[in-house]
């Protein structure tokens, strides 16, 4: 193990002097005004989003394209990681597509995992929380500040429902996690926002739960080796209409087609619109 890890350091540092050793005195020149231009840049920045000042400027580093997994060129934008209040971030510069930052993103995921704990109303964990808007994940632009409103954003997560043997709980949350995952489709606008959720739904309590470690194993060991643990009840896949919620795995107990009740109202109502209406005089 340890000869892989320096096998690994040994190419980051080969990576790393390479880098030095492709780019022309004017790359680096150029390297250097990009971040000079984004220190610059920072202050007035998330003084007018945020209303910060003093800011504390850790690092800025320039971005680099990459050509076969090699450095092949800067690309004139760069990055400066920024402390305000105890909290480290990121600001990323560009010289023609605006500035965007990562200061809310804690925030984001903190509300996105209490908002599906709600909706759950029963123990669970969550985890590999995403939260995007137009433009690069977990980076938003100056116009994108978060009030705590969850509408206009991707939202993906996975979430480990202990519902011990309550068994009927498993066809109203599914329900309840569809309708959430749905409501993204009423959004009005040019964009595309998407909602997926992957819910695991776990014989245990709040008492006899194992710990969020074991629940990941549990769930990434049936997604991979198709070894369902004796504690998955159930696995759903649920996204928005343009792509089927699935159910990767049910437990032999529990009648399957009583699973998203809500779907399958939505695919009727959807069969009946797209049908000749000559067909339901």
């Amino acid at each position: 193990m340890n000869k892989k890890i320096f096998a690994a350091l040994g190419i980051i540092v080969i990576i790393s002097l390479l880098s030095g050793c492709l780019f022309s005195k004017e790359d680096r020149a150029k390297a250097e005004e990009a971040k000079k231009f984004a220190k610059r840049a920072v202050g007035p920045y998330l003084e007018n989003k945020y209303g910060m000042e003093n800011i504390e400027i850790k690092l800025a580093y320039a971005d680099v394209a990459y050509s076969f997994n090699i450095p092949s060129a800067y690309t004139g934008n760069a990055t400066v990681k920024c402390v305000f209040d105890g909290r480290e971030f990121e600001v990323f510069v560009t010289r023609n597509r605006g500035i965007f930052d990562n200061y809310q993103y804690p925030d984001m995921v903190s509300a996105v995992e209490k908002h599906l704990k709600n909706i759950v109303g029963y123990p669970a964990y969550t985890n590999n929380v995403g939260v995007g808007g137009k433009h690069p994940e977990k980076f938003f632009s100056e116009d994108e500040y978060f009030d705590g409103d969850l509408d206009n954003y991707n939202i993906f997560a996975d979430i480990y429902i202990l519902i011990g043997e309550s068994i009927t709980a498993i066809k109203e949350i599914s329900d309840k996690l569809f309708v959430f995952v749905k409501e993204i489709e009423e959004q009005t606008g040019d964009y595309a926002w998407s909602r997926t959720i992957n819910a695991y739904f776990f014989n245990y309590t709040q008492e006899t739960v194992p710990g969020l470690d074991v629940l990941q194993k549990e769930a990434k060991t049936s997604e991979r080796d198709r070894i369902f643990s004796n504690n998955l009840l159930a696995h759903i896949y649920l996204t928005q209409k343009y792509y089927r919620p699935d159910i990767i795995f049910c437990d032999n107990s529990i009648d399957k087609s009583e699973l998203l009740r809500e779907w399958n109202k939505v695919l009727f109502e959807q069969v009946v619109e797209e049908a000749d209406p000559y067909e339901f005089p």
